[in-house]
């Protein structure tokens, strides 16, 4: 957590110069402001933000484990992109079960209890579930290019996904030990108080690694989607716009869109909640690496806040691919009987959408198009 960080900055840094004053005051203030409490919030915020955590985990853990259930369950879902899928979903479960509640303890009490094991395990452990969450993501929009552009064989598409998903987690650990190697139980004030803080050994190794994680972990990840999304709309619609073109063709283009449409609502949407939810917690961080000056301004409080919209990601996807995939959807309804009625309601829909363009198409103008001579 930053706040640890900046304080045990403040502790360890030389008392020369002019910003020492500022520092060594501000940590005696926390000192003292320790001895009197050892609660970053008052009671009612406290009771606040446990009761917000523990909904956004609550609900992680059950929606993220009916997804892997439902996979497990039924042969037919466990296709590649399902597998990347249910490896999202598994990190999500991690995050909610494990990450969650230390970074809640974290976030409403100052002294650090669980020793230096788990102040270099639970951390780490945190970012490689951002890492792994945010590569899955790609992973998918990727499989979905594989899919409807280069169109892979299911026994290679098997095999690329598995090599995918094996690639994406040694990415994500590798890319964390630096959080592994510079976590640490840190003694502030004469060993008042304890902290698990990242101590550098300098602030622009520090300042590095913030960049390089806000590049790798959200701008590069929205590039390739972005990307790959473009790419894909490109390709359908091509195959629609081609002159000449038959009959037979424009009827296969106009099946493939309305196939994959959904496939690329999905796409469009994960990708958009996750640049929502965690953009607010990347400037965060980013900026706290560089300025003292939330330290001034209630940083915990705002920590908190970003990493609970953040975290609401883990809530959202299972939501999403209930949603978008009828797979999914039948598969929920046959397992869960609080399902059945949205399950319902959604095929009564389609159902009164399918008679509706039939009487279209017994209409003139309808008649007209789909008579229509190649």
């Amino acid at each position: 957590m930053k706040i640890y960080q900046q304080i045990s900055d403040g502790d360890n840094e030389n008392t020369s110069g002019p910003n020492s004053t500022n520092h060594s005051g501000l940590l005696s203030a926390i000192i003292e402001e320790f001895k009197q409490n050892d609660r970053w919030f008052d009671s009612r915020t406290e009771t606040f933000f446990i009761i917000l955590y523990s909904v956004v985990i609550v609900t992680g853990v059950l929606g993220n484990s009916i997804v892997c259930y439902v996979v497990w369950r039924y042969k037919h879902l466990r296709k590649p992109r399902n597998l990347l899928i249910v490896n999202l979903a598994a990190c999500d479960i991690i995050m909610c079960l494990f990450c969650l509640p230390f970074s809640l303890m974290k976030l409403t009490i100052k002294n650090w209890y669980f020793g230096e094991f788990l102040c270099r395990v639970v951390p780490s452990l945190q970012n490689i579930d951002v890492f792994v969450s945010t590569f899955s993501v790609v992973g998918i929009a990727i499989d979905r290019y594989w899919a409807i552009v280069c169109v892979v064989v299911n026994d290679a598409h098997q095999h690329m996904t598995s090599c995918m998903i094996l690639i994406i987690w040694v990415l994500a650990i590798v890319f964390c030990l630096p959080m592994v190697i510079f976590n640490s139980v840190m003694d502030v004030g004469d060993g008042l108080l304890k902290v698990c803080a990242e101590a550098w050994p300098s602030s622009t190794v520090k300042a590095l690694y913030t960049i390089f994680v806000m590049v790798i972990q959200y701008m590069l990840p929205l590039i390739i989607i972005s990307s790959i999304h473009a790419k894909i709309c490109h390709v359908l619609r091509s195959r629609i716009q081609r002159d000449p073109i038959t009959r037979h063709e424009m009827q296969r283009a106009l099946r493939d869109i309305k196939r994959h449409k959904k496939n690329m609502l999905l796409l469009t949407t994960v990708a958009v909640t996750f640049a929502i939810t965690w953009l607010p917690w990347t400037v965060l961080n980013v900026t706290a690496d560089f300025e003292y000056y939330f330290l001034k301004c209630n940083f915990n409080f705002w920590y908190a806040i970003c990493l609970l919209v953040a975290m609401c990601s883990s809530c959202t996807n299972p939501i999403l691919y209930g949603w978008f995939n009828a797979n999914f959807r039948e598969a929920f309804s046959s397992s869960f009987f609080f399902w059945r009625k949205l399950s319902t309601d959604s095929m009564e829909m389609a159902t009164f959408k399918t008679d509706s363009r039939d009487k279209e198409r017994r209409s003139p103008i309808g008649a007209g198009i789909e008579q229509e001579s190649p």
